[in-house]
């Protein structure tokens, strides 16, 4: 059914270029030859003067037995993480993560790789794969730019099950250039990486120094490290041109994610090139269809499931805001539902209660809906009634309660979620928040939740940072009823130009949580009274638009790669009076 070769081979233009014939070396990096050159696999199996292969194929470049026994764990491990009878998110939910990257060397470039890979976002988030895909775009002029967004490393750590890219590349480096694997935690969830450029998956070259463990290419970093990397690597052996390439990959998109959704990665590979091949080929067509190489084996399949799977846990409903008090004049009930199987679409019927204090039960919402391919949420405004909503409430969620989808798992569709709403909530009124205080020895006043409160203890902690774990930390206590509650401390001596952070809250009886609410303010002894936001957490707190808060804590305009045309002429005029110049800006 497949051949998978054990080996690194030698292309023929490297044999013969570099006169190979009698080098002791030869022997150890081209343990099983290609076909021709540029080096293709696939001609391996194909009848002679034909590109339609007749059995699956793939390739592992090792060099030893070492390399050998890593992709054996790996491929072990990958089959058993989907064998996992699991009906959690945290289990299964990564097998459904894309990541796209863009690398494209100027803005032209960018917005048509772009589009291409938007085209197979369409297709992959859609039946059966049902896929959540995050897409990253080169910005930089720079002919290599490194890819090292902290949301890169969480995807790897949270686990992918498919990396794709488009752009410029070589070997060894992409135009943007993801980290070596060694920086990804990924062991067990290793992704199908599909890269879309030149040269990307020519492992094929005569490099004594592979013996000693260096120059790894690309592929073979990605495939060959242990608990890291990919599963395999798809990519060319030798030039790309970008609307080929974009004819392959969408009919591989459509393969694996519905057409030939479950099936070996092999077959579809095979099933592009035989639907795309025909004798009266154009060049570029069949050389695409040669060149494009599986590092891995062919028999393995992209992470797929039998039926859906509908799921909704704890951490999946919110209430806004997160702390809520009879002083609230409402509040927002966020439910998100996922799906961590096949994507159907298949309807269900959904049912959202709501269970008060007293036990009586409220119907928010029951109906059909759409069935999910990955995450849909639900959204119910609520009006508090102080009188009876304070207290412990309950949010009763349930999924195809009717049982009208058959499932993976049946056990995962209902979840109650306990929520309060506080009366003895405390909050800050004054210093007002991002306030400018210009005196020393200041009250500071906070307002309980329900003005008839009984008498109760209270707290206040002042501190120059949000985390309220400095050195110069303060904390103050009162006592009152309900209504306004102050606190004076005398002990405080404000630095000018510093933020203060300050925070109250009721002091809980028994063993509950304290419900810390907090302003913060900023001290300049020559201002008038105004707004400031001069610290970082302060700034965290904003929305941004074209701007944004960088790695060193400071406020970076956003990058926006795009065309600028400039003419100029001469006078007075000629043949060929202007010069066109295109430039990134």
């Amino acid at each position: 059914q497949y051949i998978f070769i054990i080996g690194r081979g030698v292309s023929y233009y490297d044999y013969r270029s570099q006169n190979l014939d009698s080098d002791p070396r030869l022997p150890l990096i081209d343990l099983v030859p290609t076909f021709g050159w540029p080096a293709s696999d696939i001609l391996l199996t194909c009848p002679p003067g034909t590109t339609a292969p007749v059995v699956p194929i793939g390739r592992l470049a090792a060099i030893n037995g070492g390399e050998v026994h890593t992709y054996l764990q790996k491929m072990e491990e990958y089959e058993t993480a989907q064998r996992l009878p699991s009906c959690y998110i945290n289990d299964k939910a990564w097998m459904k993560n894309v990541l796209h990257v863009v690398g494209g060397k100027d803005s032209s470039e960018n917005n048509l790789f772009s589009q291409y890979m938007y085209n197979y976002e369409v297709i992959v988030e859609d039946t059966l794969f049902g896929g959540h895909v995050e897409t990253f775009t080169k910005t930089s002029s720079s002919v290599i730019q490194e890819a090292n967004s902290l949301r890169i490393l969480e995807l790897f750590d949270q686990g992918l099950s498919y990396i794709g890219y488009f752009g410029h590349s070589s070997a060894t480096t992409f135009e943007f250039n993801l980290s070596t694997p060694e920086n990804y935690h990924n062991p067990g969830k290793y992704p199908f990486f599909h890269a879309s450029g030149c040269n990307a998956g020519n492992f094929y070259t005569f490099d004594p120094l592979r013996l000693s463990g260096a120059n790894f290419t690309l592929s073979e970093k990605y495939v060959l490290t242990p608990e890291r990397g990919s599963i395999a690597f798809l990519a060319d052996t030798h030039f790309g041109v970008p609307p080929f390439l974009d004819f392959y990959n969408r009919a591989f998109y459509r393969n694996f994610s519905k057409n030939m959704y479950g099936i070996s990665v092999g077959k579809q590979l095979d099933n592009v090139i035989n639907g795309l091949y025909s004798p009266g080929n154009d060049f570029l067509t069949r050389v695409h269809l040669e060149e494009i190489s599986l590092h891995g084996d062919p028999a393995l399949k992209i992470n797929n499931f039998n039926k859906p799977d509908y799921v909704v846990e704890d951490s999946l409903i919110k209430t806004k805001p997160a702390i809520i008090s009879v002083a609230d004049v409402s509040f927002e009930i966020d439910v998100k539902m996922m799906n961590i199987g096949r994507a159907t679409g298949d309807s269900i019927r959904v049912s959202v209660k709501r269970k008060l204090p007293s036990g009586t039960i409220q119907n928010l919402y029951d109906s059909l809906v759409p069935g999910t391919r990955y995450l849909d949420s639900l959204k119910f405004p609520i009006i508090i009634a102080p009188t009876t909503d304070k207290g412990l409430n309950q949010v009763i969620v349930s999924l195809d309660y009717t049982g009208r989808v058959d499932e993976l798992c049946e056990t995962n569709n209902t979840v109650t979620k306990d929520f309060y709403i506080f009366e003895d909530e405390l909050r800050p009124t004054s210093p007002y928040n991002y306030s400018i205080v210009n005196q020393q020895n200041i009250t500071y006043v906070a307002n309980t939740a329900n003005p008839l409160g009984q008498m109760r203890d209270y707290v206040m902690e002042i501190d120059t940072t949000e985390l309220f774990n400095s050195a110069f930390k303060k904390t103050y206590n009162a006592s009152g009823s309900g209504g306004i509650v102050e606190f004076n401390p005398s002990n405080i001596t404000f630095i000018d130009s510093t933020v203060y952070y300050w925070r109250v809250a009721t002091v809980p009886t028994g063993s509950g949580n304290y419900i810390w609410n907090s302003f913060s303010f900023t001290y300049l002894q020559n201002s008038s009274p105004g707004f400031n936001q001069a610290h970082y957490f302060q700034k965290l707190k904003s929305a941004y638009s074209n701007i944004y808060l960088n790695d060193a804590r400071k406020l970076e305009f956003d990058f926006n790669n795009t065309e600028l045309n400039i003419s100029t002429g001469n006078y007075p005029p000629n043949t060929d009076p202007f010069t066109f110049i295109t430039m990134g800006v």
